[in-house]
């Protein structure tokens, strides 16, 4: 086998054991989310795909569990994995999603469910979810859900985006959101989409 064959079967082994792993942290959780959360935690850095797994479950079948151990979490990772978390409840229940953000204690895991929630929803109902960014009553996360649903809906409607945002007061956020919050590729459809 030469260099490039056994990279490639390295590769394909460890993505298979990663699935396998991600499987099991699930089937844990689903018996207890807890002890799957404490296994997952003892594997340091390459425990973070099964903390994502655990957090997925929990948002489909038991959403408080998972909330408990987004609230427990501490680290830049676990505030990632709190993401996945939302990301995976709000495509089930957005409104019960968005009424338990105030529940996540960890600022920065707040401002990623934050997002995650806005990113999903503006897919499912995109007037529900401006409705609901709109009426966040701290500037700051009115601030964020309006520019992630802005660069959301830029990926598949740039025309759109760039309407929505003619239509918001955001003072000099605004520009900071045109300019700055699309990525590369998103810049260029509204770019492109404007002209």
């Amino acid at each position: 086998m030469n260099m490039g064959n056994e990279r490639l079967y390295s590769s394909q082994i460890s993505t298979t054991v990663l699935i396998m792993s991600d499987t099991a942290f699930r089937a844990m959780a689903a018996k207890n989310p807890t002890a799957a959360w404490e296994q997952a935690t003892k594997l340091g850095q390459r425990g973070m795909s099964a903390k994502s797994s655990i957090l997925s479950e929990l948002a489909l079948h038991n959403p408080t569990e998972g909330l408990k151990l987004v609230n427990a979490s501490k680290g830049m990772f676990d505030s990632w994995a709190s993401r996945s978390f939302f990301q995976t409840w709000a495509g089930q229940d957005p409104v019960a999603a968005t009424a338990s953000l105030d529940q996540v204690k960890n600022a920065q895991a707040r401002s990623n469910a934050l997002n995650a929630v806005a990113a999903v929803w503006v897919q499912r109902d995109p007037a529900a979810a401006m409705a609901w960014a709109d009426g966040q009553t701290n500037m700051r996360d009115k601030q964020n859900a309006i520019g992630q649903i802005l660069t959301t809906q830029a990926e598949s409607d740039p025309q759109g985006a760039i309407a929505t945002l003619r239509t918001k007061t955001l003072g000099s956020n605004q520009q900071y959101i045109m300019s700055n919050k699309p990525n590369h590729r998103q810049k260029r459809r509204l770019h492109h989409g404007a002209g």
